[in-house]
């Protein structure tokens, strides 16, 4: 496995400095910045050794996905893969718990219908732009679609585009309660990107006393046939420090590897 984690330009080098290989930035604050910002973001991560891979915070709150049109969406999205020109990165992660909530009043099924939609252009997009999407569950306290890694990966299937797949995150994970027998109707190949944090409500990095909490979804995950990045995605109650960052990395190596 090869570990990355969600962090801004700002802690690039600690980060490194820490033994993670990849930095994963918001997409939304990234886009945000002008070219000149932009490159020397890039340099920052060049200057550590890090590589760009991909975006969490897809959407920035500036699109309805119910409300504004396809092509305004694909537009938006455009403008998040512009983002790999200067950066790099080949994944984009669509959680967004906000933007895709079904709005209140509006059914269900209609609401998913209308993901599909979205989720394709996102798809199209990405496809043009050699990038995946990766879907990703959240818990219920999120959002009040696609929570569970099951009702993901049927969404994805729906879809039926390759560059469109499911995610997961080992804190939704946990805090749906869901099973780690549930990584068993995975295909080969099918989850493409991987988040985690301590399997406890705080969602903290993990340190040396959560190895065999973490183990059960690490190996769930390598009998699906994962082998690729895992992001930390975590809070940081007392803010990012080098020691907490790089007993994560440890953590992470002793569970998944």
């Amino acid at each position: 496995m090869k570990f990355g984690i969600c962090i801004g330009a700002a802690h690039f080098e600690v980060a490194a400095r820490c033994g993670f290989s990849y930095v994963e930035p918001s997409a939304a604050a990234m886009r945000a910045l002008d070219k000149a910002a932009l490159r020397e973001v890039r340099a920052k991560a060049d200057a550590a050794g890090l590589t760009i891979e991909g975006y969490n915070g897809y959407f920035d709150g500036s699109v309805s996905l119910y409300n504004d049109t396809l092509e305004r969406i694909a537009e938006y999205a455009r403008g998040n893969m512009a983002l790999t020109e200067t950066l790099g990165g080949n994944y984009f992660v669509f959680g967004s718990g906000g933007p895709r909530a079904v709005p209140k009043g509006m059914e269900r099924e209609r609401a998913e219908e209308r993901l599909l939609q979205v989720a394709d252009v996102l798809g199209a997009e990405a496809a043009a732009a050699g990038a995946d999407i990766a879907v990703e569950p959240l818990r219920y306290a999120e959002s009040n679609i696609l929570n569970t890694l099951e009702e993901t990966v049927r969404f994805c299937r729906k879809l039926g585009r390759p560059n469109v797949r499911p995610l997961v995150d080992v804190f939704h994970f946990y805090m749906n309660g869901e099973s780690v027998d549930d990584f068993k109707m995975l295909e080969p190949g099918e989850l493409v990107h991987v988040h985690v944090a301590r399997p406890e409500p705080d969602r903290a990095a993990p340190g040396p006393e959560d190895v065999d909490a973490l183990r059960p979804y690490a190996e769930a995950i390598r009998g699906a046939g994962y082998c690729g990045r895992v992001s930390l995605e975590c809070a940081w109650p007392k803010g990012f420090d080098i020691d907490t960052a790089a007993n994560a990395v440890s953590a992470l190596n002793a569970a998944f590897n």
